[in-house]
């Protein structure tokens, strides 16, 4: 009469300070750990300042315009403000390679702590385990292609991992099982036809990277980028 007795075991990142917790009537164990998310500064020192400044102006030439920089940001913060709580749709940028599209995902990771960003691999997106869809908070499929004559399945397949409450996973060798979606997602691809995406379909927030090309990019940062993306990363 004193043990508290589970049915099962769940990564609730929006449930960060409880370790029991009661969802649909089922006792869980929380998995997420809030030691694992990089404490938030107290104090911002003049070189965090100019750090941020350079940050938001890279993010803001990628985003290409001020309303897509101003929803980015707010996507954003919403992982961390609010982690584990879906927004519905992914953003996908979309522009030529060695532009810095993967800084997103090193920022993600300061931000929320490694083990809670997941990175997707095209293959994995098309394979029928996904048990890489649980236990984070922001999926990133990076170099997102698909082709071929599955790639409307393997679509179809991200729909829900996009979108609903509860998704089913399938891991290799253990019996699938239903468990809540803590994933928000964002994509990242050198391809303008990496994803066969209807005039209708609200899951997708195409951000088309203006750059053409390095030297394009070069001019707009205004610097040498053998220096621009090394004080960026660090």
């Amino acid at each position: 009469g004193h043990i508290i007795v589970v049915n099962d075991i769940g990564y609730l990142p929006m449930h960060a300070g409880a370790r029991i917790v009661k969802i649909d009537g089922k006792t869980m164990v929380n998995s997420f750990s809030p030691r694992t998310v990089p404490e938030a500064a107290d104090v911002y020192t003049k070189s965090g300042k100019k750090a941020i400044r350079r940050i938001i102006r890279h993010l803001r030439l990628l985003c290409g315009s001020k309303e897509n920089w101003i929803t980015f940001k707010q996507w954003l913060a919403h992982q961390v403000q609010r982690p584990g709580e879906l927004i519905l749709w992914s953003p996908l940028f979309q522009g030529i390679e060695g532009i810095g599209k993967s800084f997103i995902l090193v920022l993600l990771k300061a931000v929320l702590g490694d083990v809670n960003v997941g990175v997707v691999t095209p293959q994995q997106v098309i394979s029928q385990f996904n048990g890489w869809a649980v236990g984070r908070c922001v999926n990133v499929l990076e170099e997102l292609k698909l082709t071929g004559h599955n790639r409307y399945d393997a679509v179809n397949a991200l729909k829900p991992l996009v979108t609903d409450r509860s998704i089913q996973i399938n891991e290799k060798g253990v019996n699938s099982y239903m468990t809540l979606n803590t994933a928000n997602y964002i994509c990242f691809t050198n391809w303008k036809d990496a994803l066969p995406l209807g005039e209708t379909d609200r899951r997708w927030w195409v951000i088309q990277i203006l750059f053409r090309s390095l030297a394009e990019f070069e001019v707009a940062v205004g610097e040498n980028l053998s220096e621009y993306f090394p004080a960026l990363f660090d």
